[in-house]
């Protein structure tokens, strides 16, 4: 080495060590996330075939389990219901999920060969090569393994015309709407928009605290058009009353997420129409108190015993 000067820089050496000392913790997180993504496929009505050595019906298993004492690895690949065009929606739909070719990331990657990186191949060359057009490679990261079924789940609904398994809660979407107020889906960064329905009875104090933690608030009248505005609405306030149905369309037609009303008329029928159109309804709180109420939530504790 000393000749060819064969030797790691000190920056990369230091990077090297800092990546050793944690993989035996990375890599069971790996496993263990993989196995309930597997188990969750092995079960799902949208899934022609899955392809994991954890799986006691997999062929291998055996031998699996003989030489693979700390794990069965973290690639995962499986045959989605409707080919190559379901699993182009499937990679179109992910959020969470990066769509790349490579594996072995803490993030978890999926790809689609037949649409990605084998798409000039004809179906009988696929075949041949031993790459359906159903096929999709996952890669299982080191996520919270909930959110990594939850995105995984959502996506394949959506490319199958099937119903998902896992339903979104208004703690959920709270979450979502009011954990950052930046979206970052498919890797791009987008300020969260929210448009305040104008009454004379409103107060702009919770409007003015939620525009300097950085969302994008747009004040909106009753009969404005929310399809004439140029960017995606995240979420609908009202402070009290009810909303148009026309308003409701045009939210759906915006693809919106949450109606927030503090105070909601009893009466109102379009809040019925929104929860069927998959909106969240949030009622009885403030946006800006329930800003507060998750910053100050204790994380939960757990007791180890060493």
């Amino acid at each position: 080495m000393r000749d060819i000067g064969a030797c790691l820089s000190p920056q990369n050496a230091f990077l090297l060590l800092q990546g050793l000392e944690t993989l035996h913790l990375r890599v069971e997180r790996h496993n263990q996330n993989a196995e309930e993504v597997a188990a969750y496929l092995n079960n799902h009505p949208a899934v022609e075939w899955i392809n994991y050595p954890g799986l006691k019906d997999h062929p291998a298993h055996v031998l699996a389990t003989k030489y693979l004492q700390n794990g069965f690895g973290s690639i995962i690949t499986f045959g989605i219901k409707g080919g190559r065009e379901a699993g182009r929606k499937l990679i179109d739909n992910i959020s969470i999920w990066s769509h790349v070719a490579n594996v072995g990331d803490a993030k978890s990657l999926i790809i689609n060969p037949a649409s990605t990186t084998h798409q000039q191949l004809s179906p009988e060359d696929l075949q041949k090569s031993g790459v359906s057009e159903e096929l999709v490679r996952l890669s299982i990261g080191i996520e919270r393994v909930h959110d990594i079924l939850v995105d995984l789940d959502q996506a394949i609904a959506k490319a199958t015309n099937s119903k998902a398994s896992f339903q979104t809660t208004n703690e959920d979407a709270v979450k979502w709407l009011l954990s950052s107020p930046f979206d970052r889906t498919g890797g791009n960064v987008r300020q969260k928009a929210i448009a305040v329905i104008s009454k004379e009875n409103d107060s702009g104090l919770q409007t003015d605290k939620l525009k300097r933690l950085g969302y994008q608030i747009v004040t909106v009248n009753d009969d404005e058009q929310l399809n004439d505005l140029p960017f995606t609405i995240d979420a609908v306030w009202l402070e009290e009353g009810s909303v148009p149905a026309s308003f409701i369309e045009q939210f759906i037609n915006k693809q919106g997420k949450i109606l927030w009303i503090e105070k909601p008329n009893v009466t109102d029928q379009t809040l019925e129409h929104a929860e069927a159109a998959g909106i969240k309804v949030i009622t009885g709180v403030k946006p800006y108190d329930e800003f507060a109420r998750l910053r100050s939530k204790k994380p939960e504790q757990t007791t180890v015993q060493v």
